[in-house]
């Protein structure tokens, strides 16, 4: 649209031109989308809904955030979550704070079923699993961890009174801006998984009984 700077109280022929225009293409589109053209407001709300998904795309969720999605009764329960920088960096270092309580001790088997999807423009879809990757269901994450006994656990885990496998006892589980590199991460995940907004839902079970049930969503650059 053109814009000519005139004196006060003046209107232009071409400003008066082109919004004619304006309210033709308007009309038109009033028309056809709502199907009543005397309702000018219907075309008016298709281009807003049509500029907040425009604005939604282009927004960067860029604030972590977890929920849970289970019960309080769940034997799970974690109080606080907390990953700087947010958004979260591969191969770069980031801050992890977890304070939780297992209110039963665990032995294995433990399931896990998660679901994780991605951003794609304003959908969400779902993330297959590969290489145990993704939306995947680990019907023993026991047997996933690389410190078998009877070999004691590595730092940090010592430091931070944390187990490296199961069982896991009744009791608080606590770390502090515990500082982790996940360059580790960055060099077995596809490169099409290296950046975007992500969803992830998992469940974990012991025997049929779940245990808990979290949700987070949070942002990868």
């Amino acid at each position: 649209m053109k814009i000519k700077f005139m004196e006060k109280g003046d209107v232009g022929k071409e400003k008066l031109v082109d919004d004619a225009e304006e309210d033709q293409n308007l009309h038109q589109v009033t028309a056809i989308v709502c199907k009543r053209p005397a309702y000018g407001w219907c075309g008016r709300w298709m281009l807003t809904a049509v500029l907040l998904l425009v604005v939604t795309f282009l927004a960067h969720l860029g604030k972590f955030s977890w929920n849970n999605c289970g019960s309080m009764a769940d034997p799970v329960k974690v109080q606080e979550l907390k990953v700087s920088p947010d958004p979260v960096y591969l191969n770069q270092n980031i801050s992890l704070t977890v304070k939780s309580y297992l209110d039963v001790s665990v032995q294995a088997p433990i399931k896990v079923v998660a679901k994780v999807k991605r951003r794609v423009m304003w959908f969400w879809l779902t993330v297959p699993c590969m290489y145990n990757l993704g939306s995947c269901t680990y019907y023993d994450v026991c047997q996933l961890t690389p410190f078998p006994a009877p070999d004691p656990c590595p730092d940090p885990f010592t430091k931070l009174n944390l187990p490296c496998r199961c069982p896991f006892e009744k009791g608080w589980y606590e770390v502090h801006n515990l500082v982790l590199n996940l360059g580790a991460f960055a060099d077995i995940i596809p490169s099409w998984m290296e950046s975007g907004d992500y969803y992830i839902h998992a469940t974990a079970y012991h025997r049929g009984v779940r245990l808990g049930c979290y949700e987070v969503t949070t942002s990868i650059d």
